[in-house]
């Protein structure tokens, strides 16, 4: 334990050790920047720290690392924070033990993230009546919590260290569980890390070297900053929380709280003349008796740092309904392809491989993760505790697509795991399948072969259950949402008529299931062979780091735009209604049949990000992701402001 006064400092008091006048120079460009765009400043723990690889500040290291309990070396930055009293005295925990109120995710953290107006029926917040890809997105992210809150535990300990929120209690440490305000406020930070801001600053970070990041994170640490570290190997991902930086040969040593080891100050070793970093006490599964640690390593794009700047609300929702009026196209141009799966320990991670007609492919082949369609990106999460998460975005240009679920690193897995695919689609529907299966290395086959999913030209989707037991399906729009359970052999067709989009399922004798038509948005289809400009990515890694691909050595820029939430008064009618199918019975519930009018003119803006593409096959990549799964939707009667200077107390039990 540290003393009483190395304990009471925070930004701005912290001990700060000299850096040269360049890096000085780097944190004095970084605060004008972020405070132009509104991100807070140095003294918030709040402002980003920009530059890229090959401008990294000279970070000077001085005074003994011994002396404050850091061990060998000398200390480049040190912000005080310490485990035994800034961490959390629970570790990270897997699952949702109590969905209605209790550690799930909610209605009300969905609407704290992007406000009522996007995710509520009409926007009427007390009560809220979730929109149906509302209900669907609270499932997909409670089903990603079998994984672990590591995001959340990572940034909420930071926050309260630099005092963005209040914990109510002397030291983060005397807060435990059960604590359902405490909970809640850790699954809110553990989902910002599928909102695009906080996507997107994570890409941009893993274009960077292992040591440019190091310099970067002493150099914002010494100016008070906070940040979050995102480790990936072997498909999966992890989030820590790094609190000092020391100089020892051959490189630099990160010194972290790590929400699996509670109490202990964990290591990251920095490589210099290899720029590559380790870890050697990652563990897939530390709930596992006599916990599971296993050594992880990597180099460019399997590390990342993420500021606190980017996870300040409120956030552009990715799947809300954007404001168009009624009959008009989007451009959205991509298709997001997102898995969720699940095993026992020591099992592989799964993956996704994706193959065009034409015989290219996105995704795992052979254990390393090829890209050789021009705009797609690939992207592994922060699972944690044995989850996969993978993000995959497609270009929607008349190109036909087969989805197999794959294993991540070549081996079989020994048993079937519990798998969640979804598809978003441009015209405003969300596809879900979730399924039991055995993963295995993948085919590449194309469309036609039988893979579980085929995407055709004009953006339809196609679901064949190649399972041993039922599939359970739903299609969910801002309107509707219909709900089915396809048999093994069961055959799913979705396909968009420009404004609806037909909804027709088959058993394995091709006998009817169900029929259906459900209202969606035109989308504007990209002429053959086009990428679009607003796509994300990162860049080629190993086993992290978004793989993208265009023109080998080109770069590909998603394009700084600002999105309208409609710009004039629109009349919209809205229908809330879900439609769940078993056997030859149908249940039609109608929610809601409302006109609202809307004006708004509020910008939204997108973030942007820079990705160099390269065609080179790489092993396994990482990053964050959007997820899937099925799971109660706890309803809420209160509205949460969107406000990015609201803070919650959370009061010890």
């Amino acid at each position: 334990m540290r003393s009483e006064d190395n304990r009471s400092r925070r930004p701005g008091s912290s001990r700060l050790f000299a850096v040269s006048a360049g890096a000085a120079l780097s944190v004095a460009v970084a605060a004008i920047l972020s405070a132009c765009g509104g991100s807070g400043g140095p003294s918030t723990g709040e402002s980003s720290l920009g530059g890229s690889s090959g401008d990294s500040p000279e970070v000077e290291c001085v005074g003994s690392a011994t002396d404050v309990g850091l061990g060998d070396g000398a200390v480049c930055a040190d912000n005080g924070f310490r485990p035994t009293a800034d961490d959390f005295s629970f570790p990270n925990w897997a699952g949702v033990q109590d969905q209605d109120g209790g550690d799930g995710f909610t209605l009300d953290t969905l609407v704290r993230l992007y406000g009522a107006s996007e995710v509520c029926v009409d926007g009427i917040a007390a009560p809220c009546e979730p929109t149906p890809i509302a209900t669907q997105t609270i499932e997909q992210w409670s089903s990603a919590l079998a994984g672990g809150r590591c995001e959340g535990m990572a940034t909420l300990s930071l926050r309260y260290f630099l005092g963005l929120d209040q914990s109510g209690v002397a030291s983060t440490v005397e807060l435990s569980r059960p604590n359902v305000s405490l909970e809640q406020e850790i699954n809110y930070w553990w989902s910002t890390q599928f909102v695009d801001e906080v996507k997107a600053q994570a890409a941009e970070s893993r274009t960077k070297d292992p040591v440019t990041l190091t310099k970067e994170l002493a150099s914002g640490l010494t100016a008070g900053l906070g940040y979050t570290i995102g480790i990936y190997d072997e498909g999966f991902g992890h989030a820590v929380t790094p609190f000092a930086v020391t100089k020892v040969d051959p490189g630099y040593v990160i010194h972290i709280y790590d929400n699996n080891a509670p109490g202990e100050i964990r290591r990251i070793t920095i490589d210099e003349a290899t720029n590559t970093w380790a870890y050697d006490q990652a563990a897939q599964n530390p709930d596992a008796p006599g916990g599971t640690a296993t050594a992880w390593s990597g180099s460019t794009g399997t590390l990342e740092l993420t500021p606190m700047s980017a996870r300040s609300a409120p956030f552009a929702c990715s799947f809300c309904d954007q404001g168009d009026s009624e009959g008009a196209a989007t451009t959205k141009g991509y298709l997001s392809v997102n898995l969720a799966a699940g095993g026992s320990v020591g099992d592989p991670a799964a993956g996704l491989l994706i193959a065009t007609s034409d015989g290219r492919r996105v995704g795992v082949a052979g254990g390393v993760v090829v890209n050789e369609i021009a705009g797609a990106t690939y992207t592994v999460g922060k699972g944690g505790l044995g989850t996969s998460l993978v993000n995959v975005e497609l270009p929607v240009n008349s190109t036909e697509y087969s989805i197999e679920i794959v294993s991540a690193d070549g081996r079989e897995s020994p048993a079937d795991i519990d798998t969640v695919v979804s598809v978003a689609s441009p015209n405003g529907s969300l596809t879900t399948v979730k399924s039991r299966r055995t993963v295995r290395p993948g085919t590449g086959a194309g469309p036609g072969a039988g893979a579980p999913l085929e995407i055709d030209a004009d953006a339809g989707i196609a679901i064949n259950n190649d399972s041993t037991t039922d599939a359970d399906v739903a299609v969910a729009t801002n309107r509707e949402r219909v709900q089915t359970a396809l048999p093994p052999a069961g055959r799913l067709k979705q396909r968009d008529r420009g404004g609806s989009a037909d909804i027709s399922a088959t058993d394995a004798s091709g006998a009817p299931i169900v029929e259906r038509s459900i209202e969606v948005k035109p989308f504007e289809r990209l002429a053959p062979g086009v990428v679009p400009s607003t796509s994300v990515g990162g860049t080629n890694g190993r086993p992290g780091g978004t793989a993208v691909n265009g023109a080998p050595s080109s770069t590909v820029v998603r394009s700084s735009s600002t999105v309208a939430r409609g710009s004039s008064t629109t009349s919209v009618v809205r229908s809330s209604s879900t439609t769940v199918v078993r056997g030859s019975s149908t249940t039609s519930v109608v929610r809601s049949s409302t006109t609202v009018t809307r004006s708004s003119t509020t910008a939204v803006p997108r973030s942007s990000t820079t990705t160099v593409t390269s065609s080179t096959a790489v092993p396994l990549p990482s990053t964050t992701t959007l997820v899937s799964s099925s799971s109660s939707v706890v309803r809420s009667s209160t509205s949460v402001p969107r406000s990015s200077t609201t803070t919650t107390t959370v009061a010890a039990p």
